[in-house]
């Protein structure tokens, strides 16, 4: 019969997958947001001016057409990160957690996927409501941890171990 440990195994760590690690990471959410706009940017720029075999040998035009692109990619951009890059995130980031192993309950044993405490194998010790209204995990770090509140994870960012 196997006993269940007060404190979690660390040797029992995972190596957490490409798709983990990008959903883990702080940025991801702006790089989708401008993922969706590049294509749309790309997508306008080209029915406002369709190129043809003869126009691809000019140089000149081929540069202000990647110009075109880039300068409507920031904007556009910023705005489907705002608009549709919210809503795909929220549905993916609970996918994503799903994956993870989540719904977690109090003293679920878990390791951090990203960020300054990545690869630590840890514990929750209570469950919160964050500022979009998803379940936010504040797991057993160190004291300074606990002090600076980079103990709060969400479950996109954490895996079941």
């Amino acid at each position: 019969m196997e006993h269940e440990l007060p404190y979690p195994d660390v040797t029992r760590k995972r190596k957490p997958s490409l798709v983990q690690k990008f959903f883990a990471q702080e940025w991801s959410f702006w790089f989708i947001g401008y993922s969706i706009g590049a294509v749309v940017a790309i997508v306008m720029v080209k029915a406002a001016c369709p190129i043809s075999l003869r126009l691809l040998g000019n140089w000149e035009f081929m540069m202000w057409y990647i110009v075109a692109i880039l300068a409507a990619t920031l904007p556009l951009g910023f705005v489907c990160t705002l608009f549709p890059g919210s809503i795909l995130w929220y549905m993916l980031k609970e996918y994503v957690g799903r994956l993870n192993g989540a719904p977690y309950q109090v003293g679920d044993h878990i390791q951090i996927i990203a960020g300054k405490h990545a690869e630590a194998v840890t514990t929750v010790c209570e469950q919160s409501v964050g500022q979009d209204g998803g379940i936010v995990l504040l797991v057993k770090l160190d004291e300074e941890a606990e002090r600076k509140f980079t103990h709060a994870f969400e479950s996109r960012e954490v895996m079941r171990v």
